[in-house]
């Protein structure tokens, strides 16, 4: 039997497939949650489930609630491959500390650092610039990069790139282009088991993104979804639509959402996909166990 495990981990995505064929059991990590709020830290969730290494590890996108304890699994457990937004930022530490809060830099610094272990102990692809293979194959599983495609250009990539090129002047406002568009950068995967759709992970990404992948690749239906952006539309941004989601049939819609978010939002989970079964992380306990 293969599971899919969804931690209560706050307002923080801490995803973790667990793929069966024959004798054989893949791990699969997307994202690792929040040190904001460790009520369910992945290392410990991970040895508990009797994990002895990471098959593939995904961060979608850079923001802490995403990034988590993945530096915390990267020291516990070995990687095979991972998947990373970008290469290094390449800013120095001047320029971090004059364009960013200190809480930005400090997770910027976290991610470099995250990115040069898995650089030394695994086989390490980014999403922009496109190094990796669009689809990972787990026996009868596949998982599929939906987003980006290859050859697509980041404006967070070229944010950071720009501000090395930029007169001092300039920096600030590219800096914060960039910082707003990270989200629009997340990545979007699709676990499939022969032609059957099981799961789509939305990390953080635009309604727009997911209706354009879900098209181009041919997908009508898929049994669960795990929302974008923790069910809420906001910040200018639209993250999700109930033409989107509703168009796919799902099932069962996953949001990971902490308490303060779901009794803001749930109103707007529940309008997205009516027939579906909807789960909410923060009451799950620990976390939910899905069967694939």
């Amino acid at each position: 039997m293969s599971w899919f495990y969804a931690l209560n981990a706050g307002k923080a995505d801490c995803l973790v497939l667990r793929l069966t064929s024959g004798k054989k059991v893949a791990t699969v990590v997307v994202d690792g949650g929040t040190r904001r709020d460790p009520r369910n830290p992945l290392p410990c969730f991970l040895k508990e489930l009797g994990v002895s290494q990471i098959d593939l590890m995904i961060l979608t996108h850079i923001h802490q609630d995403h990034l988590g304890f993945l530096p915390e699994v990267s020291q516990t457990f070995p990687i095979r491959e991972a998947v990373l937004p970008y290469p290094p930022i390449p800013l120095s530490a001047e320029q971090l500390d004059a364009l960013y809060s200190q809480r930005q830099v400090a997770n910027l610094r976290v991610y470099n650092a995250l990115y040069h272990r898995l650089e030394e102990t695994c086989r390490l692809y980014t999403a922009y610039p496109f190094t990796g293979p669009e689809r990972y194959v787990f026996g009868a599983y596949t998982l599929t990069c939906l987003f980006p495609q290859p050859g697509r250009v980041s404006p967070v990539w070229s944010a950071y790139q720009g501000i090395l090129e930029a007169p001092a002047e300039d920096a600030q406002a590219i800096a914060d282009e960039g910082r707003e568009a990270i989200n629009g950068d997340s990545s979007l995967w699709l676990l499939e088991q022969g032609d059957e759709a099981l799961l789509l992970l939305c990390g953080d990404g635009l309604d727009l993104h997911v209706a354009e992948s879900c098209r181009r690749h041919g997908i009508r239906q898929v049994g669960m979804i795990k929302l974008s952006h923790h069910g809420r539309n906001d910040k200018g941004r639209v993250y999700f639509t109930p033409q989107t989601i509703g168009s796919l049939h799902p099932h069962t819609v996953v949001v990971s959402a902490d308490e303060t978010v779901a009794a803001l939002h749930r109103s707007q989970f529940q309008s997205v996909a009516p027939k579906a079964k909807l789960l909410v992380t923060c009451e799950a306990g620990g976390f939910y166990k899905l069967p694939l």
